[in-house]
């Protein structure tokens, strides 16, 4: 779940560390409990830089003004060992540096036998083992490249690797094994990374490694090999960098910037896979959509939920059973094996298209034979590779580290093939299918609308900081948005939610409920439930909890016509729509409750403690 940065030039310059300083920043994301940068110098010796922060408090020290060719750097999120500077990436000894991405399975094995031959260890870090291990083969008086070599050979585990020796001032090392790792050129400088968006803006072609691939960069050469030892030739493509959404502009955290993005980014999906003439829609990927029998969904997180309230759909006017999985889970079920495989469609979803279990659960349902499609916001990725069907998500870089515009760019998309299938299956009418595709077209400004409910909402926060709990309910649709809101709150806040079917809240969890338990509820005037979720609002507020209803104005009214004066009830009106398009505008007060009540506490939303975007470890 580490950020890594490697660059070499053909001369020594200023810049370089500088470029991997600017990469770090722009993967803060992937962790920022430490970060550091180490150079190579003219004189072959290693100079390292680290801060147990992110890498933006090193903008103005002057160690990024000194010259070299080639530097690494890292940011971390910590697996193994505390945030300190010892455990700070790179890891250094008297004549290598190492950053890494991914776990060291054997760590504690290796570094016995190094501590047994008098091998000294700075920190917990797993990584230091790798450091220190090839450190012990170059003493051996072996080469860099056969020390390297004898490296891989004893590691096990996931890892991204980039390494310098200090002995070879002309040469980086490089190693992918389960952890994402990329390769950019101008055809004489290279850039390796962790995601695209690191790249400096002199890179113009890029390759992604594979699995088992290892080798080196010297004299402006790429030389990599495969697995099994065979030399490879990279094909580097032609790349165009996207990072004019890196600027937080006039927003106070970049979580509000994304909020407000997805207005724009949904139209932009919607105008994208529809035709505004013909109302056609053109997922641009080869799947016969008729023979499609059952629908799998599989994810992890946000992920995951989105494909929750999806599955409602493609089960009500697609009348395709859905069934959805955790990702984690996915290859160790004993059922996988049951479906047939020409009519069973497993749809993995990913913000980063790196996430490690999702990128398992893929492989076992490709070695099963199951048709796979990819719903995914970052291309150069490893699921994108991985899949010969993508449909991406369009959402742009997402800075924050709590998912809010991947969320309803995802769900925009699996609500567009819904619609897809179920109007060309004959399940839905032509008078439903364009009243649904016009209102589609109108996302940007009902979303816009949405928006408003800022300051209305941020009152709201304001009013339940002294909470113990949170407790998020809804019914059908509903309730795959109730699980959404309750991440987000717990994420941000760090007060535990929890999202519930309202059915299930008496089964249990309605012993939490008192006048010190929030309890936000979600429905929809259209909502076939909302009888039964009426119920529920009687029940919570027959037991004192603090009730935030969202819902749309008749909802609303409804409901309160129900509940006594001295009930504690606040509503958030949420704009007119059908429910069709509900969770797409619904979704956008829950990030907004979210955001004010994690700020209202003091915490960082977009950097919130223990959380990493992009999951890449198990």
């Amino acid at each position: 779940m580490c950020g890594i940065v490697g660059i070499i030039k053909q001369k020594s310059e200023s810049g370089v560390a500088k470029d991997i300083l600017n990469g770090l920043i722009k993967l803060e994301y992937r962790g920022y409990d430490s970060s550091g940068v180490a150079i190579l110098n003219d004189k072959q010796k290693i100079e390292v830089i680290k801060v147990v922060d992110g890498p933006s408090v090193m903008l103005n020290n002057e160690f990024f003004e000194k010259s070299s060719c080639i530097a690494i750097g890292h940011n971390r999120w910590a697996t193994h060992g505390k945030a300190t500077p010892e455990n700070a990436h790179p890891h250094v000894t008297d004549k290598v540096a190492i950053v890494h991405n991914g776990t060291i399975e054997n760590f504690a094995e290796l570094k016995m036998q190094l501590k047994q031959k008098n091998y000294h260890f700075n920190g917990e870090s797993d990584t230091e083992v790798v450091a220190v291990l090839l450190t012990s083969y170059l003493d051996s008086g072996i080469s860099g490249d056969e020390a390297f070599l004898k490296t891989l050979s004893q590691i096990k585990g996931a890892f991204a690797l980039a390494i310098i020796i200090a002995s070879e001032p002309k040469k980086i090392y490089f190693a992918k094994q389960h952890s994402p790792l990329l390769i950019g050129s101008n055809n004489y400088d290279y850039c390796l990374v962790s995601d695209a968006v690191a790249f400096p803006a002199w890179i113009n072609k890029v390759a992604i490694f594979e699995d088992g691939d290892y080798g080196f960069i010297e004299d402006q050469k790429l030389h990599v090999w495969n697995s099994e030892k065979i030399s490879k030739n990279m094909n580097l493509k032609d790349f165009v960098s996207d990072n004019v959404s890196i600027s937080i502009g006039e927003y106070a955290t970049f979580m509000l910037k994304e909020i407000a993005e997805q207005a724009v980014v949904n139209a932009g999906i919607i105008n994208h896979y529809i035709d505004i003439k013909s109302h056609n829609i053109d997922l641009q990927v080869d799947i016969d959509w008729k023979i499609i029998k059952s629908l799998h969904i599989v994810a992890c997180g946000t992920s995951y939920y989105a494909g929750t309230v999806a599955g409602y759909y493609f089960e009500k006017y697609a009348k395709i059973p859905v069934y959805t999985y955790i990702a984690s889970e996915f290859p160790y079920r004993d059922s996988i094996d049951l479906f047939d495989k020409n009519s069973s469609l497993f749809i993995f979803i990913s913000q980063s298209g790196e996430t490690l279990d999702t990128i398992n659960a893929i492989e076992k349902a490709q070695k099963l034979g199951y048709k796979t499609l990819g719903v995914v916001n970052a291309q150069h990725t490893t699921i994108t590779r991985m899949i010969k069907n993508i449909i991406y998500c369009r959402a742009g870089v997402e800075v924050s580290v709590a998912s809010t515009k991947a969320f309803t760019a995802q769900l925009t998309v699996l609500l567009t093939i819904a619609l897809k299938i179920s109007f060309e299956n004959n399940n839905i009418s032509s008078e439903f299918y364009k009243n649904n595709i016009n209102e589609m077209f109108n996302i940007g400004s009902i979303t816009a609308m949405a928006l408003k409910t800022l300051d209305q909402v941020k009152k709201i926060a304001n009013n339940i900081l002294e909470v113990k709990g949170m407790m998020f309910l809804g019914r059908g649709v509903c309730s795959g948005l109730a699980l959404e809101g309750a991440l987000k709150m717990k994420e941000l806040s760090y007060i535990h939610a929890e999202g519930l079917n309202c059915g299930e809240m008496k089964h249990g969890s309605i012993a939490l409920i008192d006048a010190s338990e929030a309890v936000i509820i979600i429905t929809h005037s259209q909502d076939p439930l909302l009888s039964k979720t009426r119920s529920t609002v009687q029940e919570v507020a027959a037991r004192r909890g603090k009730i935030i209803l969202l819902a749309d104005k008749e909802a609303i009214d409804q409901i309160k016509a129900d509940i006594d004066e001295s009930v504690v009830l606040y509503s958030i009106e949420v704009p007119d729509c059908s429910f069709f398009m509900y969770p797409l505008i619904a979704i956008i007060p829950l990030q907004f409750l979210a955001h004010f009540v994690a700020t209202g506490l003091g915490r960082n939303v977009d950097k919130p403690r223990n959380l990493a975007k992009s999951v890449t470890v198990e």
